[in-house]
């Protein structure tokens, strides 16, 4: 993976980078194992990120659906959220 694979697994990469200065709603998948035998252990994960990795702060927006990481973007249901948000958006704006 390079430096993409380099940047994934370090903490500092990530404390480097700066917020987002835009409003931003995160959104996570849990459709995948948990337990003994997952990486995640009990943690909710989509099978490649636990749920506990995908805030950049702890009250930041989050919407959690039971889909996988590989999948998610083809989901209707996270169609539909990012729909709504989108409305949302645009009302206030």
């Amino acid at each position: 993976m390079g430096q993409c694979g380099v940047n994934l697994s370090s903490p500092l990469f990530y404390a480097s980078l700066p917020l987002p200065a835009v409003p931003y709603t995160t959104v996570a998948g849990t459709a995948r194992p948990r337990g003994r035998w997952s990486p995640f252990g009990d943690e909710p994960n989509d099978g490649t990120v636990a749920v506990s990795e995908t805030r950049l702060r702890e009250d930041d927006p989050l919407v959690v659906l039971p889909v996988t990481h590989t999948f998610m973007m083809n989901n209707a249901r996270v169609h539909e959220v990012i729909r709504r948000l989108l409305m949302t958006a645009r009302e206030v704006a």
